[in-house]
């Protein structure tokens, strides 16, 4: 009953334990995936800026660079490590964005 009060913003307890099952499901998915995607030119480009650390860059700010030094040093120069360290990223900023209140 408490739930359900909490909750009852978006709609129904059920509703809500979907859509989060739903949410789950599909991240775990996408790291499963991760590891038979191909590295994007994208990713190329970061990674090899991510080998020269410095304090700023011209055009991107340093914090891609320093996680994807961290996540490379931490699980080796592959390509899913280099993917690994773009969802976390984009979670990170998911998580951000929908506890904003702007």
């Amino acid at each position: 009953m408490f739930l359900q009060k909490q909750f009852s913003f978006w709609g129904s307890f059920k509703t809500d334990c979907l859509i989060v099952s739903s949410l789950i499901i599909l991240i775990f998915l996408r790291i499963l995936l991760t590891g038979f995607m191909g590295m994007m030119p994208q990713d190329a480009y970061y990674f090899f800026y991510s080998e020269n650390l410095t304090l700023s860059y011209f055009g991107y700010p340093p914090a891609v660079a320093y996680m994807l030094r961290l996540f490379t040093s931490v699980f080796r120069q592959h390509v899913f490590s280099i993917k690994l360290a773009d969802l976390v990223g984009l979670e990170g900023t998911f998580a951000k964005s929908k506890n904003h209140p702007g």
